[in-house]
């Protein structure tokens, strides 16, 4: 996510909605199921993500996404409850909260728990999803930007190339790399 913000504005408004909250070793942040009103970067510590076994609020989806991050911290078995999974440990510079605060019922689809004492920059979700749109909204113009200076679409209307735009797939490649044979 923080790749994508390009301009210092962005950052800037990021955070100037940044609060710092700390977490003891064993304390818990919040529980898969509550409202998600917020997404935290890890600043110093580690945390666990934890699923319940018999969630309804965590579809498989979720938990693929979930355990893309998992590294190598594991608490201890009296840190967690009997019936919770690890699905990712965690540390500096990491960002969790936000799938839920994306997901349409803004639930938790994990709980967190700290492994050691943690500082965490907290960020609302009104200011996730306000970056989010400017990142998207950034994203539209330049994509209908380069389609504009495409010669075959020249004749078209602004608004099938906006249209077209909203379908299109952009990804960044090294430089020399070969991306189709």
């Amino acid at each position: 996510f923080f790749r994508n913000l390009h301009h210092n504005h962005q950052r800037l408004d990021f955070y100037r909605n940044a609060r710092v909250t700390t977490l003891e070793k064993g304390e818990r942040l919040f529980h898969q199921g509550d409202k998600a009103d917020s997404m935290y970067i890890i600043l110093s510590g580690a945390v666990n993500i934890l699923v319940k076994a018999s969630a309804s609020h965590t579809s498989l989806e979720d938990l693929k996404r979930l355990s893309t991050n998992a590294r190598r911290w594991v608490a201890s078995a009296s840190e967690i409850a009997h019936n919770e999974y690890i699905v990712a440990g965690l540390g500096p510079t990491a960002s969790f909260g936000e799938v839920g605060i994306d997901r349409e019922d803004s639930r938790r689809t994990a709980s967190v728990i700290a492994v050691e004492p943690c500082v965490l920059m907290r960020i609302s979700a009104k200011a996730y999803q306000f970056c989010k749109a400017d990142m998207v909204h950034d994203r539209m113009e330049l994509v209908t930007g380069i389609l504009r200076n495409v010669y075959y679409l020249s004749h078209w209307k602004s608004e099938a190339i906006e249209s077209l735009a909203r379908h299109c797939d952009m990804r960044s490649y090294d430089e020399n790399k070969v991306i189709a044979k």
